[in-house]
């Protein structure tokens, strides 16, 4: 498990410092965002920003108690790095309707 970097130019992988979870992160120019799920349902949910530059993770924000880690809806960062996008699964129901001599 995990996610893992081997360098262009060949060499040992090695496991980045990151604790992804399903489709909840994105790979940005300058590093990986992603979501961290605490314990709690109820708490918010970490954002986190995994630097290429200096190795290191910190907390960049937070989203909504809503999204859950079975969501696997995927993150996106803008290109600034200014804006988060991430969709929330709401209901799973869906309905199925025949239509009679439709015209």
């Amino acid at each position: 498990h995990g996610l893992w970097s081997t360098p262009v130019e060949g060499g040992p992988e090695r496991q980045l410092p990151v604790s992804i979870t399903q489709m909840h992160w994105t790979v940005t120019e300058k590093g990986i965002y992603y979501l961290e799920f605490p314990e709690d349902p109820e708490a918010p949910k970490l954002l986190k920003f995994y630097s290429f530059q200096t190795d290191r993770v910190n907390q960049v924000g937070a989203v909504e108690a809503s999204i859950s880690p079975q969501d696997y809806s995927g993150i996106s960062v803008s290109p600034d790095g200014r804006w988060l996008l991430y969709s929330v699964v709401s209901s799973t129901a869906s309905d199925l309707m025949l239509v009679d001599r439709f015209r």
